[in-house]
């Protein structure tokens, strides 16, 4: 299929504002994601801390960390997701041009 220069010209400009929007949504989902993953980092330490203060006892510590650092795991694997994405929205629109 062939597009003559005004057509191409007007799908290009579209994909670029598509692009942009698609890309501040992830851009946007990011952030959120990084905002819980370091509020999670931010309980380890300062459990850590009560922990090494004889606040809280090993067990404890080890079960919740465990669950934190899980959940951890999976904004990373969303972060990653949403990066990916990301690209690939871009790869697939230059490629049908």
């Amino acid at each position: 299929m062939r597009f003559d220069d005004e057509v191409l010209a007007w799908v290009s400009q579209a994909l670029r504002v598509s692009h942009g929007d698609e890309k501040q949504h992830h851009e946007d989902a990011v952030r959120r994601i990084q905002v819980e993953y370091d509020r999670l980092q931010n309980r380890i330490d300062a459990m850590y801390v009560d922990k090494l203060d004889g606040r809280i006892e090993t067990d404890f510590f080890d079960r919740k960390a465990s669950e934190w650092r899980e959940e951890q795991g999976k904004c990373l694997a969303l972060i990653r997701e949403h990066q990916d994405t990301n690209q690939t929205y871009l790869d697939e629109g230059i490629r049908l041009l």
